[in-house]
């Protein structure tokens, strides 16, 4: 067999930088504003916190944060509570 091109890359991976609960709650209000409130994505709420506050976050880190404190953009109950729509009716069918 030929040689190999592949190469050996040593070091740590790219990773989120780690941040604490307490330096994610200092922007709660702000999450909450734009996440709940504004009804941005979770991309354009860690795009602004980036772009405006310079604080970055992981969407996994986001993620947790926002289950910490119960910000969900649907309740419990309309998440548990949906049910797919019926294709066909019975009035459809005798017609």
């Amino acid at each position: 067999m030929g040689s190999s091109n592949l190469k050996w890359v040593y070091g740590s991976t790219h990773r989120a930088q780690d941040v604490s609960n307490e330096a994610v709650d200092e922007y709660k209000n702000i999450i909450q504003q734009l996440y709940l409130d504004q009804n941005m994505t979770r991309e354009e709420v860690l795009s602004h916190l980036k772009d405006t506050h310079g604080f970055s976050l992981s969407t996994n880190q986001f993620s947790k944060a926002t289950k910490r404190w119960g910000f969900y953009k649907q309740s419990r109950r309309a998440r548990a509570n949906v049910t797919p729509p019926e294709s066909i009716t019975e009035e459809e069918e005798e017609e």
